[in-house]
């Protein structure tokens, strides 16, 4: 009886961490090729490349304090930007209150008929040495040091950009267009 209570309790908690580490799944069309901009406006390319840690946890995106996106793992978002400078952070959700903040911040200066890549990245070394490379929010406690050291939002060449994309999942956008306020 002993034995099958254990058994029981194991099954429950195998299942309930199970829930929690699901990732959110895009149903998005996969990325085939880039969007052609239009002639008044900037496109910008969000890219959150698939990595096992952190899968199931996702900053905001802002662009000049107004929340723009939520990129999901493994998925990119198309955003178009009046001419002008832009300021992108993110943030974490506050639903991800237990894991490694994703507060960075990017200046970009978005030109009208050009095509810019982001990507969110993170890259978390242990004192062991052990290196990590890609997205990914531990649920672990960092010093701040550390965590001001191992996250990022940065700018790609379309060169960079194309392997990383390809093989990703469309995510919608929360604000498809960005424009500049005087």
């Amino acid at each position: 009886m002993f034995a099958l209570r254990k058994l029981f309790q194991t099954v429950l908690v195998v299942l309930a961490l199970g829930g929690c580490a699901t990732p959110h799944i895009s149903s998005g069309p996969m990325f085939d090729r880039f969007a052609q901009p239009e002639p008044t406006v900037g496109v910008v390319y969000v890219i959150r490349t698939p990595h096992i840690l952190g899968s199931g946890i996702w900053p905001n995106l802002f662009a000049d304090g107004r929340q723009i996106a939520s990129p999901k793992n493994g998925t990119f978002t198309i955003l178009r930007f009046s001419p002008g400078t832009y300021r992108l952070h993110t943030a974490t959700d506050p639903q991800f209150w237990a894991s490694v903040s994703w507060n960075s911040e990017l200046d970009i200066q978005i030109d009208a008929g050009k095509v810019y890549f982001v990507e969110l990245f993170r890259e978390i070394q242990s004192s062991r040495g052990l290196e990590v490379t890609g997205v990914a929010a531990l649920p672990v406690v960092f010093s701040e040091r550390h965590k001001e050291l191992s996250r990022e939002l940065r700018v790609l060449t379309e060169t960079q950009a194309l392997p990383r994309l390809t093989g990703l999942r469309f995510e919608p956008p929360e604000t498809p267009m960005m424009q500049k306020s005087n």
